[in-house]
């Protein structure tokens, strides 16, 4: 009967579905537990799982350990590949500019449109105020501690009470309209943005455990706080290093064995920071510290502005683009020992002016900047009780130790030994949070 026959072959699908059910259950189960095996045998590719990001003042960088090889791999800041061919490929587009802008409304609302990294940096001249940089200095830092210190005056943001109830309470950064910005949350813009980067780039969202790195002078207070935007970001803190130490793991100091006292040299956008560390067996710790807040490769630019603005050189440029100019040209005397500034505004022939700058110009012209960034070093070595000699190696940090001037007098105050940069500097804290993951 059709009836009949419905039935059977219902009751028998029905009875091969079920049957299937404990099939699917033990595939799902052994699946992973196979990937693993192979993983294990180097069978499988390996997936990172752990990122090292150095979260800077200027710029931040993340990297990796790559499972299969155990090369560190820097990761650009779109999370594309660039061939070593490339323009591209320079390290300029390994940083990401730790800027964030908010495009604000009238209301206090939560409808600000945000922009980080490069995409900020167009906002510095038309919304000054509501872009954030060097936001890393306020981070975990009370309100009446930042209203007093003088490094902060010549940003042009107002710092307001976080918690308007509690006098004693962090401080923010004040929006034009009346937001107060926490620099934890600034922090963890800039973070996400790296993480994007990375997921993008690695073709998965399985890295989400980090290795960070923090100033060594850095109170308990603000590493929590710096921490705090990472978790805020999605990301799991396995690790915190101070930043010199970052450094020298990055060189593999620790297990030379006659390797003890290092100096990591770290010469920034906006600070100067020198550290000592001991080494012994694999182990690193930082035993002193000393550096300038008011001194950074931005102070090296104002320099090279007045160098090119004065006697009516390239008089003709409004001052945000001459800023601009006196950057590339105090990278391009890195390289060579002159190169040629202009300007003009693309209409008027008669507004274009050029002018040849010389390496020694730029040395001469700044040198009051270069006596300032050895001082650091004569104090810690005092403080220390040490001679130049204790040394064993000395570690260069950060993008302004790219001024060969800048090589050239540690070179000379240690006594004809070079300085380690063979790392390049603004990726060598990244490079060595990423070594010490696992």
């Amino acid at each position: 009967m059709p009836s009949s026959k419905n039935s059977d072959d219902i009751d028998a699908s029905t009875t091969n579905t079920l049957c299937s059910f404990p099939l699917l259950i033990t595939i799902a189960i052994l699946l992973p537990c196979i990937a693993t095996l192979l993983a294990i045998l180097g069978l499988a590719p390996q997936r990172a799982t752990t990122i090292g990001i150095d979260l800077g003042t200027t710029y931040s960088v993340v990297a990796y350990k790559d499972p299969s090889t155990k090369k560190i791999v820097m990761i650009p800041t779109d999370g594309r590949s660039y061939t070593s061919s490339s323009a591209s490929s320079s390290t300029s587009h390994l940083l990401t500019p730790s800027i964030v802008a908010y495009t604000t409304s009238e209301t206090n609302d939560n409808n600000d449109k945000i922009y980080v990294g490069r995409e900020a940096q167009a906002y510095l001249t038309t919304s000054p105020k509501n872009t954030i940089y060097n936001s890393k200095r306020l981070i975990g830092r009370k309100y009446t501690d930042v209203n007093g210190d003088t490094t902060l005056s010549s940003m042009p943001h107002q710092f307001g009470l976080l918690n308007q109830t509690d006098k004693d309470s962090n401080a923010g950064f004040i929006l034009d309209n009346g937001k107060i910005i926490s620099p934890v949350e600034v922090a963890s813009k800039i973070i996400s943005t790296l993480v994007n980067a990375a997921d993008t780039f690695l073709g998965h969202s399985n890295a989400r455990k980090v290795i960070i790195a923090v100033p060594a002078q850095f109170n308990t207070v603000q590493r929590e706080a710096t921490a705090l935007a990472f978790t805020n970001a999605g990301l799991k803190v396995v690790n915190m290093l101070e930043e010199p130490t970052a450094a020298a793991i990055a060189y593999g100091l620790q297990n030379q064995p006659h390797v003890h006292n290092v100096l990591v040299y770290d010469f920034g956008g906006g600070t100067l920071d020198v550290s000592l560390l001991w080494m012994h067996v694999g182990s690193v710790q930082v035993i002193g510290t000393d550096g300038d807040t008011n001194l950074g490769g931005s102070d090296f630019d104002k320099c090279m502005v007045e160098l090119l603005h004065q006697k009516g050189r390239l008089d003709n440029c409004d001052m945000s683009h001459l800023r601009k100019i006196a950057e590339q040209v105090k990278r391009k005397l890195s390289t060579s020992t002159s190169t040629i500034a202009s300007c003009g505004d693309g209409i008027r022939l008669s507004s274009f002016q050029k002018y040849k700058v010389e390496r020694s110009h730029f040395e001469e012209q700044c040198g009051p900047l270069f006596s300032k960034s050895l001082e650091p070093v004569t104090r810690l070595l005092q403080d220390q009780n040490m001679l130049k000699e204790d040394i064993d190696e000395v570690v260069l940090v950060g993008g302004t130790t790219r001024i060969p001037k800048i090589r050239n007098m540690l070179k000379h105050y240690f006594n004809g030994r070079s300085p380690k940069f063979d790392i390049d500097p603004d990726l060598a804290v990244a490079y060595g949070a990423a070594m010490f993951s696992a």
